[in-house]
């Protein structure tokens, strides 16, 4: 009878609705390792404070204690308001309002680090009017963090229930990254690897001749690209300095009909600017700043019998302003487009046999593209 039940019902058209509706429902159940030892530690404090006989009393969890260098990265802010939430979640405990705690210990001059022991902990929670504390620490064991959390009766001074995890570190800051901070806000440094592209226009010249030799250039063109590294140094989280060094290539070729082969001019470029940094969410990031930059070329030929009187070196020197947008897939990691815009033009002269044969401007826009790792 089953057996036909089966046979009428489960229609491919149900079976598929069916098993798309166990995937969807199930959904929920997958979460983040992190989170899943704090929803084990939450329905152990809630199944021994029923044990207990104080379900449904009021309960307030404190501030994990840390050390200085977990506290600045809010660790221990991370594990309290990920617990708290899976306390709420487990439906046994009427939790009191973060705000009301803080003003608490404020008032009590007290740390809001969670650094105070069991007995001060139980006069805040009877003043707050709960009877139930969580407290706890997180400390770094090797490449974990081992995080103790305890019920406290605030009447008593019992220890109800105490639970123990230890999260590798990887999977704690991947987990928990939207309440810590991997990057600090102020005298954050960001390493980057910086490419881009420089549209060198050329000046079409004419067939030269200094009296005993004629030169006529071909005046080819030819893309000029960089690619280098630079440093961030963040004064404030709306303020950083950006400095940054980068290699010129520049590559012509067939110049002249006869005996000048190619000619190439390389060299490098460097560039100093304060940047003004917005906030668009917490992924993207508008970069717009001033600065100066300065480019240091010299020509590289190779040719037969050409005589070159091609100068050794030119500088080019100029203000700039710059725009850009970074995005942050990660705290620590940023994909970057940038538009420079240099303020003064100027030109680069190669001679050969006596007479003008190449003539170059520098670019007064120039677009990049940026990797950066922040620390």
């Amino acid at each position: 009878m089953v057996v036909k039940y089966f046979k009428r019902h489960m229609k491919p058209q149900n079976i598929l609705f069916a098993l798309l509706s166990s995937v969807f429902f199930a959904m929920p159940v997958f979460s983040t390792e992190l989170d899943s030892a704090l929803s084990r530690t939450a329905q152990k404090l809630s199944r021994m404070a029923i044990e207990k006989g104080l379900s449904a009393s009021t309960l307030a969890v404190f501030p994990f204690q840390a050390d200085e260098k977990l506290s600045k990265k809010r660790v221990n802010l991370a594990v309290s308001e990920m617990l708290t939430r899976n306390l709420l979640l487990s439906g046994t405990f009427k939790l009191t309002e973060r705000d009301q705690l803080e003003e608490v210990l404020r008032e009590q001059k007290l740390a809001l680090s969670g650094a105070l022991d069991s007995k001060t902990a139980a006069n805040v929670g009877r003043l707050i009017g709960a009877k139930l504390l969580v407290l706890g620490n997180v400390i770094q064991v090797g490449n974990s963090y081992q995080i103790t959390s305890k019920l406290v009766n605030s009447d008593t001074g019992e220890i109800v229930a105490s639970e123990m995890n230890e999260v590798p570190i990887k999977i704690f800051d991947e987990d928990a990254e939207r309440y810590l901070v991997l990057v600090p806000k102020y005298q954050a440094i960001g390493l980057y690897l910086v490419s881009g592209y420089l549209p060198i226009t050329r000046k079409k010249l004419p067939e030269a001749s200094n009296g005993s030799y004629t030169v006529t250039p071909l005046n080819p063109g030819a893309d000029s690209t960089y690619i280098g590294g630079g440093v961030r140094y963040f004064l404030s989280p709306e303020w950083m300095l950006d400095a940054s060094i980068a290699i010129i290539e520049y590559n012509d070729s067939h110049l002249y009909p006869n005996d000048f082969k190619s000619s190439a001019i390389q060299g490098t470029m460097t560039r100093l600017s304060i940047d003004r940094v917005f906030g668009l969410s917490e992924k993207f990031k508008v970069h717009a700043g001033i600065g100066t930059m300065s480019m240091s070329v010299s020509p590289v030929t190779s040719g037969t019998t050409f005589q070159t009187s091609i100068p050794p070196h030119a500088t080019y020197t100029t203000p700039l302003a710059r725009v850009g947008l970074e995005w942050k897939p990660q705290a620590r990691l940023g994909l970057g487009v940038f538009g420079q815009y240099n303020v003064l033009k100027d030109d680069y002269k190669i001679k050969g046999y006596g007479v003008l044969v190449r003539q170059f401007t520098f670019p007064q826009l120039i677009v990049e593209t940026t990797l950066s790792l922040y620390f």
